[in-house]
C-alpha cells in the first residue's frame, strides 16, 4: 500500500485541479497496479474526491469531522469500489456505547452502511482521555458491524456493563 498525503487547503479548487491532480495522476501511474493507493488529506479535499477517484485513489482519507450528510453526498459520488477512511464519529459511538443507547449504535452503524466501503476508523484525532479499554470495546463493536452478528453485539454490551 502507498499512502500519499497532500494539504490541498493551501490551493483554490481550480489550482488543485490544474496543477495538483495531473501532478498525483503522475504518481499514481508510476505506482501502476503494484500496489493499493491512498491519499490522506485535508477537508477540502472532499470537493475533489471524483477527480482523485479518476486519477486512481483507491482509498481516501479526508481529515476533518465532515458531518455525515457530507460524506453521503462524496460517497455517492465517487466509484463504489473507493473505500473511504475515517468517517465514523468516535465521540459519538464512545457516547453510545457507555451510555447503552441502542437507538445510537443502530443509527451509527446505519451510517457506516450508507458509507460501505469504510473503513471505520476515527474522523478526528482521539483525546488522550480515551482509555485503551474504551478503545478496545469501540473496536469489538464496530468488528460485529462487519459481520452482522448480533448476540457477539450483545455480548459486547453486556461485558461493559459487568
Amino acid at each position: 500500500m502507498v499512502w500519499h498525503v497532500d494539504d490541498f487547503v493551501a490551493a483554490p479548487l481550480a489550482a488543485v485541479r490544474k496543477q495538483l491532480l495531473p501532478r498525483w495522476r503522475e504518481c499514481l501511474r508510476q505506482a501502476g497496479n503494484r500496489a493499493l493507493t491512498a491519499m490522506k488529506c485535508d477537508e477540502n479535499a472532499w470537493a475533489v474526491l471524483p477527480d482523485l477517484a479518476k486519477a486512481g485513489v483507491e482509498i481516501a482519507s479526508p481529515a476533518g469531522g465532515t458531518e455525515h450528510a457530507a460524506v453521503l453526498r462524496a460517497r455517492r459520488a465517487v466509484p463504489d469500489q473507493m473505500i473511504l477512511h475515517g468517517v465514523t464519529d468516535f465521540d459519538a459511538l464512545f457516547d453510545a456505547l457507555r451510555k447503552g443507547r441502542a437507538q445510537a449504535l443502530i443509527d451509527l452503524a446505519g451510517d457506516l452502511a450508507q458509507l460501505w466501503p469504510v473503513i471505520a476508523s476515527p474522523r478526528a484525532p482521539l483525546p488522550r482521555r480515551v482509555s485503551l479499554a474504551d478503545l478496545t470495546w469501540a473496536a469489538e463493536y464496530l468488528k460485529t458491524l462487519d459481520v452482522g452478528n448480533h448476540l457477539a453485539r450483545r455480548e459486547v454490551l453486556a461485558e461493559r456493563h459487568a
